[in-house]
């Protein structure tokens, strides 16, 4: 049986791809020419592995199964178990195996004595499978062990104390899932290794602080990586535990802040791989202490804007990846780098307008033929899909407009202030007129110093209208309420002078009428009750003028006050209808009511 065995094997002659989780930058390659198997365990054989994928872990797959089998190969003392669905290690291993490849199997816990005939293993793999508990002391025997990798797909890593505590010539791990609390815990027992490379995978941080990394500063790590993640605040000198950084990847993790000062201590940082990770701003002066960083991929962000000065002091960059963002435009002079650089800023949201015309004719300018110079327009729809290198719109300097509106917003000045020169006198006169009417406080105008209901201010050439029209219809005539008019023929004081008795019925009135006529405008006594009837107006914020013109009279005849009572107060403006009946009683009804008027007077509030 097992001659013909033997004989299967030799005439298929096929081969598989086996993964395995290490990192090439780490392991000397292996010698690529395996000799034939020399040990079966587990009684089934499906087909022998490919050496070429032989120590790629990046395309595992659990389809492809290999239930109970494992190959040894004695040039090299490799043990590949991957995909056996084991649930412990098979007996008759050699113990001096170097490397011990389970990946994808069922193992679920592990401890000291597991491996403790197995001094000699420098690289162990035990990524994808159901592992979820690493106990006490588990690795105290293993101590040429250089590259350990304990990524689980199924549960959260359990690890006792001093599990990780004798591996001082540890260079490489991979571990994940695992608690905060317990990644400190691994990180206090490898302060004394040899540690340069850290893999994390799915680990629930708060924050990274600045005491994050503490326990690994006397470590010589150069290269951090951290897969799908969550990161709530990325804070100032994050990494400062861990300076000597050369390389840092940050993939799939969710980062929802990052300070500015977060990468503060990485003045050695060459390569900054920040993807998918849902960052969408970074401040000014994030990249500031990243001097001899030369790649900076932050593809598959949700970056919307950049600060002008993110790349100011990375003058050693060739390398910028900025694809697949939401960017909507780039600022004037982000990119001041020479022309061999490398720039990918390929699916975003750009919206081609003046803004974007200088990234243009930059991308045109670079010498590097390996730039992705297809770079798209989004916005305006009309030009969507257009390639920004072909985008040549004709665009004003700024500067054109800050000049045509200061010019417009001088002129505008200019204008206002010329129409308020015009209408000066207008708006003075408008600005009493609303005075008198405040409704602070209302009272009503039947005071007991009022004696008159009005004075009546007109010319001695029209004392006969005065006679026999506005007295009859305002005093004799009229029914309630009764009238009592002021007329200086027969209401003044004979004994005192004119201008007294014009200014004392003035004040004992409750209004001014002014009879206008071409008589009234040639009389200086009419001109002077006028006056100071509208002084009321200036001085008590009281509106008592009401004017009557008898006549037609042109705006030129008139003097600028009488102009401007009638045009801003036309109610108190009536026209002498002359000898028609109906016209004039109508007349006589209007002047009636705004005489008798009640009257807003403002007082100082209480």
């Amino acid at each position: 049986m097992f001659v013909l065995w033997m004989l299967t094997i030799i005439l298929r002659g096929t081969h598989i791809h086996c993964t395995v989780g290490v990192d090439k930058r780490l392991i000397k390659s292996q010698p690529r020419e395996f000799p034939p198997r020399t040990s079966l365990f587990l009684q089934q054989y499906d087909e022998c592995p490919d050496p070429e994928d032989f120590y790629n872990c990046t395309g595992y797959s659990t389809n492809h199964s290999r239930d109970g089998i494992c190959f040894y190969f004695r040039n090299s003392d490799t043990l590949n178990c991957e995909g056996a669905k084991l649930t412990r290690l098979p007996r008759g291993i050699p113990t001096n195996v170097r490397t011990l490849l389970l990946s994808g199997n069922h193992i679920q816990s592990i401890n000291q004595w597991m491996f403790s005939d197995f001094t000699s293993i420098f690289f162990l793999d035990l990524c994808y499978g159901w592992l979820h508990e690493v106990g006490t002391n588990t690795f105290t025997y293993m101590l040429s062990l250089e590259h350990l990798q304990i990524m689980q797909h199924y549960a959260m890593l359990q690890v006792g104390s001093l599990a990780f505590y004798e591996l001082p010539n540890l260079k490489s791990l991979r571990i994940g899932p695992i608690q905060v609390i317990t990644l400190d815990t691994v990180f206090f027992d490898l302060r004394n290794s040899r540690l340069e490379y850290l893999g994390l995978y799915d680990i629930k941080f708060d924050d990274i602080r600045r005491t994050t990394f503490d326990n690994l500063k006397l470590c010589p790590l150069t290269i951090l990586e951290i897969y799908k993640s969550q990161i709530n605040l990325l804070d100032a000198l994050a990494f400062s535990g861990i300076s000597k950084l050369h390389e840092m990847v940050l993939s799939e993790t969710q980062i929802i802040l990052v300070n500015r000062d977060a990468f503060m201590a990485l003045s050695d940082l060459q390569s900054l791989n920040v993807t998918h990770c849902s960052i969408k701003d970074l401040p000014s002066g994030t990249f500031d202490p990243l001097k001899a960083l030369k790649l900076l991929n932050l593809n598959g962000n949700m970056l919307q804007t950049i600060p002008v000065d993110l790349f100011k002091y990375n003058k050693n960059l060739v390398h910028i990846d900025l694809s697949n963002n939401h960017l909507l435009t780039l600022p004037e002079g982000l990119f001041n780098f020479p022309s061999n650089i490398h720039v990918d800023l390929s699916s975003n949201f750009f919206t081609c307008d003046c803004d974007l015309v200088w990234v243009s004719s930059w991308l045109g300018s670079l010498k590097n033929p390996s730039v992705n110079k297809n770079v798209l327009c989004h916005l305006p729809i009309k030009i969507r899909d257009l390639r920004l290198m072909d985008f040549k719109p004709v665009c004003i300097p700024p500067y054109t407009w800050y000049i045509l509106s200061a010019s417009l917003g001088l002129v505008a000045i200019v204008g206002v202030v010329s129409l308020l020169y015009m209408y000066r006198w207008k708006i003075y006169y408008q600005w009493y007129i609303m005075l008198s009417k405040r409704k602070n406080r209302e009272v009503w105008m039947n005071h007991a110093r009022f004696a008159f209901d009005a004075f009546v201010a007109y010319s001695e050439r029209d004392f006969q209208w005065v006679l026999h029209e506005l007295i009859p219809h305002l005093e004799d005539n009229a029914g309630p309420p009764y009238m009592k008019l002021c007329v200086s023929d027969r209401d003044w004081d004979l004994g005192s002078t004119i201008l007294d008795n014009v200014e004392s019925s003035i004040q004992r009135s409750r209004k001014t009428l002014c009879i206008i006529s071409s008589h009234f405008l040639k009389s200086e006594w009419c001109k002077l009750e006028m006056s100071m009837a509208h002084m009321q107006l200036f001085s008590d914020n009281r509106d008592v003028l009401i004017f009557v013109f008898l006549e037609k009279i042109p705006s030129s005849r008139l003097s600028q006050h009488q102009r401007l009572r009638r045009e801003l107060c036309k109610k108190s403006c009536l026209d002498w209808p002359g000898s028609n009946p109906k016209a004039q009683r109508l007349f006589w009804e209007k002047l009636r009511s705004l005489i008798l008027k009640r009257h807003r007077e403002t007082l100082p509030a209480v």
